[in-house]
């Protein structure tokens, strides 16, 4: 009971915290007067919400007593039907994680996440997607007692999580020779303010701690599986075992996919930090148009196929530009497998609304009796959004639309602001899909 409560409270004060950062975000600018001292946000009647809502927390913390126990979110990690798109060497290893590891318990006053167990089976899944023959050790390669048969030994000698600005996940991991000796170290970090709430609901952006770690633990695990095999010692320990390596690369090994030319497309919003979303914004915008139109084309958000890419569209592994996007997709195995899981356009989405109020003036008084917000604001709302439309199957030319709307927004204020908006997003996202679904239409045979 004392979980549920404090977890509503949390969801709820940060459900109000978000809309007024967001709000700010988006670019609603009010410039007052010289003579007024106090922009929208920080009103002495806006500062006196900011108090209760952190006052109010700080009370459910008191009367619940301890710290709320997060489970790691299992459902987004990588299971063991899921096939990672890299190259798997002839060689058997060990992995060694301590006690420690396997029991850590991440915590700070207010949470604790046992991590240890989800941490473990994700490294232990990567290591087998990597190698042919995988062996759990209870001894540390450090003692020099590495079974025979073993090439060597991989330990994850450490896990942590700082909450404090900026989040961070770290993983420590250690690479041993059949002799014991440590030949390589990798000491890997993971952001943990992973999801991208600009392109994402409202609802999805208040995220645990448990599905911060899960993502922080599937990103850390992306980035060990991609730099494994770019370390000098690495090459030399695995030419020693008589293996050549070459750059690390998608690879897939499965049977060619469906060749129907069905216009399903994968929706990519902001490849600048690929960061997780359920892609709300581009989903509403022009997922759910495309889906209607005629003939409908099936959309699908990124994030429900990110695994079956995996590791290479995780936000710290994933290309950041239209060239580099190009690039990946160019390599035969992307194309493969896009084939398979029946993607055969990726659609790359842009944009957001900005909205300018600069002109007028209203006056915000603490919420005791007698006060509130009076006078009267305008300015401009502008919708501007774009895509980037490339073809898996083939990587050829690249398609661009572009679509965007503006006009006026009012804000009279008697006790309490009540912006009066034109609907410019749903016009420019119709223009946008129209345009889309026509150079989709074309590219279909």
């Amino acid at each position: 009971m004392k979980k549920f409560i404090y977890t509503f409270i949390c969801s709820r004060t940060g459900a109000v915290v978000f809309r007024l950062w967001k709000f700010r975000r988006e670019g609603l600018e009010m410039d007052p007067p010289p003579q007024s001292h106090h922009s929208p946000l920080t009103t002495p009647g806006m500062f006196y919400i900011w108090i209760r809502c952190v006052g109010f927390l700080f009370a459910v913390h008191f009367f619940t007593g301890c710290s709320i126990t997060y489970d790691v979110r299992k459902d987004v990690l990588p299971t063991t039907s899921t096939h990672a798109m890299v190259q798997q060497w002839p060689l058997s290893v060990g992995i060694y994680v301590p006690s420690t590891v396997r029991t850590c318990v991440l915590a700070e006053h207010l949470w604790r996440v046992p991590a240890g167990e989800a941490a473990t089976k994700t490294f232990q899944w990567a290591l087998q997607q990597m190698f042919a023959n995988l062996v759990d050790l209870d001894v540390p390669p450090s003692t020099g007692t590495v079974p025979n048969g073993l090439a060597g030994v991989v330990e994850l000698s450490d896990i942590s999580y700082t909450y404090t600005m900026p989040r961070v996940f770290h993983n420590e991991i250690e690479l041993y020779s059949r002799k014991g000796e440590r030949i390589g170290r990798w000491s890997i970090t993971s952001p943990g303010l992973n999801w991208d709430v600009e392109q994402s609901s409202l609802s999805s952006t208040i995220q645990s701690v448990g599905s911060e770690v899960a993502y922080c633990i599937r990103d850390a695990t992306a980035q060990f599986m991609v730099s494994f095999s770019r370390s000098p010692e690495v090459r030399s320990w695995l030419a020693s075992e008589g293996i050549a390596t070459t750059e690390a690369r998608p690879v897939f090994s499965g049977q060619d996919g469906s060749t129907e030319h069905k216009p399903r497309v994968l929706l990519v919003p902001n490849i600048s930090n690929f960061l997780y979303t359920d892609a709300s914004l581009g989903m509403t915008c022009v997922g759910n148009r495309l889906r209607k139109s005629s003939p409908p084309i099936e959309v699908i958000q990124l994030d429900n196929v990110r695994l079956e890419f995996f590791p290479w569209l995780e936000p710290s592994t994933a290309p950041k530009t239209i060239e580099e996007v190009r690039s990946w997709l160019f390599e035969p195995a992307v194309q493969q497998k896009a084939r398979v899981i029946g993607v055969r356009y990726l659609l790359v989405f842009h944009g957001g609304t900005k909205t300018k109020v600069d002109k007028g003036r209203i006056i915000c008084t603490p919420p005791v009796p007698g006060g509130g917000c009076f006078g009267y604001s305008w300015g401009s709302r502008k919708s501007s959004f774009s895509a980037a439309i490339l073809d898996m199957w083939s990587a050829d030319k690249l398609s661009y639309a572009i679509a965007s709307q503006q006009s006026g927004v009012y804000i009279p204020a008697f006790f309490l602001p009540v912006p009066i908006l034109a609907p410019t997003e749903a016009k420019a996202c119709e223009e946008l899909t129209r345009i889309i679904h026509g150079i989709i239409m074309q590219k279909v045979p």
